[in-house]
């Protein structure tokens, strides 16, 4: 984490790929967010929007836990629902 906090160019990079990723959920069908529950859809819009509007406020250390906690949560979640998307 100390390498994230004291690198400003990191944080930047890693803040881009939430940002895109909350801006992605937009394009989402209803049908799906309302079907797969078990991601925080609106968090994640949240987030982005936290990220791109109030840039000069994050809190870095919520970054750091978004990505190492969070982040790999969402991706298992997001695996399975393509996964049962192919089989249908």
């Amino acid at each position: 984490m100390e390498d994230f906090l004291d690198n400003p160019q990191y944080q930047d990079l890693c803040s881009f790929y939430i940002l895109q990723i909350g801006e992605n959920t937009k394009n989402l069908h209803t049908k799906l967010t309302d079907k797969h529950t078990e991601i925080n859809w609106n968090n994640l819009r949240k987030t982005r929007n936290n990220i791109a509007h109030i840039y000069e406020n994050v809190d870095y250390e919520m970054t750091w836990s978004t990505i190492t906690e969070e982040i790999p949560i969402i991706k298992e979640a997001c695996e399975k629902i393509l996964y049962e998307l192919e089989q249908s």
